[in-house]
């Protein structure tokens, strides 16, 4: 392969205020907000210049000047989101050169011509996915013309230009007339991307935070799984402090530890704590301690007389 063109340094990325604008003469792609479609204006000349050894340049001259030799446009996309997919790589279709074209093309290398002109070098219109590559002719099917120049020919910096658009009528190879989408911006290759909706706000934020989409999935995940652990794991060894029988010697315990606290009595309260503790130590204590008055293990119930619903009382130890 031998590249000629590079450019993407200087260039000029702009959202044009209606689809009408762009002048595709197609009707405008579903979008959410304005900011999706963008316009790119590449600068006219190369930001390489094109100084190849002479062997290399004789193969060069010897590969264009061949009938069937292809020329192809290649780009690369750079964004900052999604995260995982921030580089697109993109090709147009491959142009072989016919009789004709191979002997401008050498002409032009040799200096005996000013320019080529190249038809349908590549799409105008470029959809960019979240995943996946870029889908091209998107909403349009307009191909872009560019017309190839070699200039500064003799000096020991040469540099490749290109003036792109669409031909509208062509006399011949020297005369056709030109539609040029970034007259304004200096008449070099013009691109059409219309970008698929991403997350913005808080979510980007946190997406970019976590890394990604595949970051959001594994926090989510995470976060949801140890929230329900919590209700579900070691359900069984809640059970003997949890569903007690009675719990008003407990109760009544525990309001003698801060009695005795409230009356300075440190050493009673601390002998009242450990008592406390020796209980919850050992679930066969816990399970007598909390037994009814009448020796049940099932739950106290409010006592039923007639239809009344009468309180128990506070049992003792």
């Amino acid at each position: 392969t031998f590249p000629v063109f590079y450019g993407g340094y200087q260039k000029f990325i702009g959202v044009p205020y209606a689809w009408a604008d762009l002048e595709t003469n197609t009707s405008a792609p579903p979008i959410t907000y304005p900011g999706q479609v963008q316009e790119v204006c590449l600068a006219p000349d190369s930001d390489r210049v094109w100084a190849p050894p002479p062997p290399r340049l004789a193969a060069f001259k010897g590969v264009v000047s061949t009938p069937g030799t292809v020329v192809e446009a290649a780009w690369t996309f750079e964004r900052k989101l999604p995260l995982d997919n921030q580089v697109l790589y993109a090709r147009g279709p491959p142009v072989m050169l016919d009789r004709t074209l191979a002997q401008q093309f050498y002409q032009v290398a040799n200096g005996d011509r000013d320019a080529v002109l190249i038809r349908g070098l590549y799409p105008r219109a470029w959809r960019l996915l979240g995943n996946g590559e870029p889908i091209a002719n998107y909403s349009t099917d307009a191909m872009v013309d560019c017309e190839l120049r070699l200039n500064g020919f003799g000096t020991p910096q040469p540099w490749w230009g290109a003036r792109c658009g669409q031909v509208l009528a062509q006399v011949d190879a020297n005369n056709y007339d030109m539609f040029v989408p970034c007259d304004s911006h200096g008449q070099g290759p013009e691109l059409i991307l219309v970008s698929a909706q991403v997350a913005r706000g808080a979510l980007a934020s946190f997406s970019k935070f976590v890394g990604g989409l595949t970051g959001v999935y594994v926090v989510y995940v995470l976060a949801v799984g140890s929230f329900a652990r919590q209700f579900t794991t070691n359900l069984t060894q809640h059970i003997p402090y949890m569903e007690l029988p009675s719990t008003h010697r407990l109760v009544r315990l525990c309001e003698d530890i801060y009695a005795m606290r409230a009356a300075k009595e440190f050493a009673l309260e601390e002998r009242l704590y450990w008592l406390l503790i020796r209980i919850y130590r050992s679930p066969a204590v816990l399970f007598e301690f909390t037994r009814t008055t009448r020796g049940d293990a099932m739950p106290e119930r409010p006592r039923l007389i007639g239809d009344r619903v009468v309180a128990g009382g506070r049992y003792g130890a």
